[in-house]
């Protein structure tokens, strides 16, 4: 179950495989940012995010 309420947003990174962690309100251009810096040079860059919200399971 996610909790709506975090005062986090985690972005998966698919060309690291890493998960990174923001606050709630982070700029997208701001978190590509960090995203790149952190991968360096030798990888290929991050251009864009996408948001995506999990399904709660009603049962």
């Amino acid at each position: 179950m996610v909790d709506d309420t975090s005062p986090f947003l985690e972005v998966f990174c698919e060309v690291s495989g890493k998960d990174y962690r923001f606050t709630t309100g982070t700029k997208a251009q701001f978190a590509v940012s960090v995203i790149n810096r952190k991968l360096g040079s030798l990888k290929p860059r991050v251009i864009y995010i996408e948001a995506a919200k999990e399904v709660e399971d009603s049962c």
